[in-house]
């Protein structure tokens, strides 16, 4: 299901009750694919603070927030705080400015 900023992420209680009978906090993430400038997408992911014993309802507010904190950060195309991890093929952008000669 695809989610804009503005619709807040709806939990179950499964993950609460694993994280409970395991003795482990939850941590919240958050994905997005963007398509910044680059007719390639973009995955950017965010990890929320660990949660312990958190309600269906605390879940969702973390990782609405943190999708929140992405749509944020892809408008104003600020991905300072994120770490590539997997560079990708060249977009087809970088690819017509090298055949044509427009750049490196």
């Amino acid at each position: 299901m695809l989610l804009d900023a503005a619709t807040p992420v709806t939990c179950r209680p499964g993950a609460a009750f694993l994280a409970r009978r395991a003795g482990v906090p939850i941590v919240p993430v958050g994905i997005r694919y963007a398509w910044m400038r680059e007719s390639q997408a973009t995955i950017l992911v965010r990890l929320g603070n660990p949660l312990d014993q958190p309600t269906p309802e605390e879940l969702g507010q973390a990782i609405t927030g943190l999708l929140a904190q992405i749509d944020s950060d892809t408008r104003a195309e600020d991905l300072a705080a994120y770490r590539r991890i997997i560079g990708g093929g060249i977009s087809l952008q970088h690819l017509w400015d090298r055949i044509s000669g427009r750049g490196g």
